[in-house]
């Protein structure tokens, strides 16, 4: 049940091989190569280890294994084991258990960035740049956004604390606010919006509504 649950998660139709070694060879390449590959590769290995623990706990300590139980451990190891692997990725561990399937994962550890410029919009277009951040997965949060134009002139800026939450949290209430304030502002009329942001998770969502966590 374990096996054809997590397998129904990813909407992957496969016939089980015959051996164990010709099973994990397969697993490793039922999905194309993404980011979200990973959490699927992951999924294996958080499925053998939690059917040994129950199975050992059976067997030495006659403890029943309840399947549905069994399920909703895999997930939460699987996102305990995210968590701890890519510690910069800024994603609840409860999204993870709700949704892996829509999780990104860094796809390297450690990678260097060089400068990044900032573009100017087209004549036409405005352009709100915008940032979450929080001091731990659900601290004390913030966030801010400014709204220049081609020129570039700064017309709109804000900057404001959000309570306890996680940066994903922070930064989907910074987008809704830059919205929020643009379709009030003299331009709103005049120009077309550009909502830049350097949080791949947020742009998903934003481009891909039904991938969003229900929570947000």
């Amino acid at each position: 049940m374990c096996w054809y649950h997590w397998i129904s998660l990813w909407n992957v139709a496969r016939v089980f091989p015959k051996t164990a070694s010709d099973f994990f060879a397969s697993w490793q390449t039922a999905l194309p190569p993404s980011r979200c590959n990973k959490i699927w590769r992951m999924g294996f290995y958080a499925i053998t280890w939690s059917i040994w623990l129950a199975r050992n706990d059976k067997v030495f300590n006659d403890k029943a294994c309840i399947a549905d139980s069994l399920v909703d451990t895999i997930r939460l190891r699987v996102a305990h084991w995210a968590i701890a692997r890519w510690p910069c990725c800024s994603v609840n561990i409860m999204d993870i258990v709700r949704l892996p399937t829509s999780v990104s994962v860094p796809t390297a550890l450690h990678t260097s960035r060089g400068p990044v410029n900032w573009v100017n919009p087209d004549a036409g277009f405005m352009k709100f740049n915008t940032d979450g951040a929080s001091s731990s997965s659900s601290g004390l949060a913030g966030n801010g956004g400014v709204l220049r134009d081609h020129r570039p002139s700064f017309n709109i800026a804000f900057s404001k604390a959000v309570g306890y939450a996680d940066s994903n949290l922070g930064e989907m209430l910074a987008a809704k606010e830059a919205m929020l304030l643009f379709s009030k502002s003299p331009w709103a009329n005049s120009s077309n919006l550009i909502l830049e942001s350097d949080s791949t998770n947020m742009v998903k969502w934003l481009s891909e509504p039904s991938s969003t966590p229900w929570r947000l």
